[in-house]
């Protein structure tokens, strides 16, 4: 029986090792597949510093840093991505369907045109309801595959995990 305890107690161990390992968001036990190389740089990290140092002395932003690349080059190539808005598809549908709803008031009347207003609103809310979870739904998988992109420090090649 203390076997049995000694071999629960490793094993707890060994989880809260494997919990607490990757906490500043290094990759571990990766290989570069160009260089063979083992040391990486999130291109986060490197998106906030050079936005740091541009911020700080934009007359140094063209100087060349790291993998020939300078800090105007790094935050133009590895800008985070943007959430985009339903409202400017929305504001499109909602002309399109209020000029249709217009027509259909001049030619066919006041009843039509009321069944047909309920009817642009209920397709207006839908389109903007569905664009708005199409647009945050790319959103966040852009995000996440932004915030798991490494650069190799030896040879500068991407890494996406």
């Amino acid at each position: 029986m203390p076997n049995d305890d000694l071999a629960r107690f490793e094993a707890v161990i060994t989880a809260m090792g494997k919990m607490t390992t990757d906490e500043n968001g290094e990759l571990e036990d990766a290989r570069c597949p160009s260089c063979n190389g083992s040391s990486f740089a999130s291109i986060q990290d490197l998106y906030s510093e050079s936005a740091g140092r541009i911020e700080e002395d934009p007359s140094q932003a063209e100087m060349k840093r790291t993998w020939d690349m300078s800090d105007a080059d790094i935050v133009r190539k590895f800008k985070p991505p943007k959430q985009r808005s339903a409202m400017g598809l929305g504001l499109i549908m909602l002309v399109v369907l209020g000029v249709a709803d217009f027509f259909v008031y001049r030619y066919f009347g006041d009843t039509p045109a009321k069944m047909g207003g309920i009817a642009a609103v209920i397709i207006l809310t839908m389109v903007v309801l569905m664009s708005a979870r199409r647009f945050s739904d790319t959103y966040y998988a852009q995000r996440r595959r932004w915030r798991k992109t490494y650069k190799c420090r030896k040879c500068g090649q991407l890494i996406g995990t």
